[in-house]
């Protein structure tokens, strides 16, 4: 499939929900929050890339992910702007789908404006 980096060069808005099986908030979070219809609809029409990472097996590729925002578990979701990738949003622990929706909302919004600008000159 397309890498996460191929995606933001494109200005895809990419949000990757690093999860395990045995991590409760993490199925908390994916049920109240990342698997919503609200949500749902707000990727489809924004066209968002979704990945989950998966620690289950605690792999040292996702560890190394984790590292870098900082994070020592999971639930952490991560969104990176499609017009700004290298200023990721992350959302650590438990968190509502209020929270997740204002967060994309932020990440997909950004990059309409953006859009407009250009169209202008």
């Amino acid at each position: 499939g397309p890498t996460v980096q191929q995606e933001l060069l494109r200005g895809r808005t990419v949000l990757i929900d690093f999860t395990a099986d045995w991590c409760l908030a993490c199925k908390v979070n994916e049920k109240w929050a990342l698997n919503t219809s609200d949500t749902l609809e707000l990727v489809k029409q924004h066209d968002v890339l979704t990945l989950k990472a998966d620690w289950t097996d605690e792999s040292p590729e996702i560890k190394r992910w984790l590292d870098t925002f900082g994070s020592i578990s999971v639930p952490l979701t991560v969104i990176f702007p499609g017009n700004d990738p290298t200023k990721p949003i992350v959302i650590r622990d438990s968190f509502t789908k209020k929270t997740l929706l204002q967060q994309l909302g932020q990440a997909v919004e950004v990059k309409a404006a953006n859009q407009a600008t250009v169209t202008q000159r």
